[in-house]
């Protein structure tokens, strides 16, 4: 048997409309978590990243027998590895510099490195330990890098209010 077209149910435009709604406060709710999601994820890749240059600097230092200067531009935000292979503190023609800037939304505080630079000695040893705080925006906590003087360990801790 054939059905009437009266008979076929299906929503009204009311129904759809309040669905609509719905689906839209559901939306509007989750934009904010989203963002601050996404800047955190920025700022912990930042932070690994700066991390992984303090590591890899020691491992160059000591590979090489040369030192490897870490400096903290904040003015330009970024960060440069110099692999100085006449160990004179000045990037010569032919010495490997690379740099690092920051991501958007994260930033190089401080550093508590005389002149900003971290310097791995020929032996893979930090000359001097220090640390530099990366922060972000208002509602995503800042953190502190820290690298152990003598041994060169590195840590990602948070700041202490």
């Amino acid at each position: 048997m054939l059905r009437r077209f009266r008979d076929v149910r299906g929503f009204t435009t009311t129904e759809l409309m309040v669905g609509m709604v719905i689906v839209g406060i559901l939306i509007a709710a989750s934009v904010p978590n989203l963002r601050s999601y996404r800047e955190s994820q920025r700022m912990s890749s930042a932070c690994d990243r700066i991390a992984a240059m303090c590591r890899t600097a020691r491992a160059t230092a000591r590979a090489q027998n040369h030192q490897v200067i870490i400096s903290y531009d904040t003015g330009n935000e970024e960060v440069v590895m110099h692999a100085d292979a006449n160990d004179d503190g000045i990037v010569d023609v032919g010495e490997r510099v690379d740099r690092f800037p920051m991501p958007t939304g994260v930033f190089l505080d401080s550093s508590t490195f005389t002149n900003d630079a971290l310097v791995f000695n020929g032996r893979g040893r930090c000359v001097e330990g220090g640390s530099i705080i990366v922060e972000g925006h208002d509602h995503v906590d800042p953190k502190r890098i820290r690298v152990s003087a003598g041994t060169g360990q590195v840590k990602i801790l948070g700041v202490d209010p």
